[in-house]
């Protein structure tokens, strides 16, 4: 059976930059499973797995306009370690959660 629209599909994978780094793998783990064509996971990728088989492996290149997008240096913002209380050491890689409040520009994107 082949990948096509509507297709439940499950995929391990290993998500690296562009210098090779792991970023993300679901190796060790349950497989990633979601319905080809329902846009559950980035463009990019969807595309590379249509007409795909069972079994097959491959490598994707995913560029920023078929993934997250390009970075955008306005997003960013610096949070101050108070912030962080009951952390000993923050480490490249670690995740957190916050809330801050939602700002809407003129026409109508979150930024």
């Amino acid at each position: 059976m082949q990948i096509d629209q509507n297709t439940v599909v499950s995929i391990h994978y290993t998500l690296t930059n562009t210098d090779g780094n792991v970023m993300d793998s679901s190796v060790g783990q349950q497989p990633l499973a979601y319905l080809h064509g329902a846009s559950n996971i980035i463009p990019g990728l969807e595309n590379a797995l249509t007409g795909k088989a069972a079994g097959e492996t491959l490598q994707v290149t995913v560029s920023p306009e078929q993934g997250y997008g390009e970075v955008r240096e306005e997003m960013i913002q610096s949070v101050d370690r108070a912030n962080f209380s009951g952390v000993d050491e923050i480490e490249v890689g670690m995740q957190f959660m916050a809330q801050t409040p939602w700002v809407s520009n003129r026409d109508g994107n979150c930024g």
